[in-house]
């Protein structure tokens, strides 16, 4: 893959999730749910560090899962390009 691919990649992974989270906070902040038994800082605190570890996940799963239905659908014969009579 491109290197300049992977980096834009990252930086809009990046800002996506400041985003959202920014946009939840102000959510939370002006119409919390119900009450609100833990403090802010101890509940960001819990969020901020399952970041690093849902990420990690999130880089390793969605590969292998793709790579494992693409898999699957092949040994079944599912797929749109084994209509078409391509040949390698």
């Amino acid at each position: 893959m491109n290197s300049s691919f992977i980096q834009s990649e990252a930086f809009l992974r990046r800002r996506f999730f400041l985003g959202i989270f920014l946009c939840m906070a102000l959510w939370q902040r002006l119409s919390p749910g119900w009450p609100l038994t833990p403090s802010r800082s101890a509940r960001w605190l819990n969020n901020s560090a399952s970041w690093p570890s849902i990420t990690l996940l999130v880089r390793l799963l969605f590969p292998a899962a793709a790579v494992g239905v693409a898999v699957y659908a092949g040994q079944r014969g599912w797929g749109l390009l084994r209509l078409a009579a391509l040949t390698l």
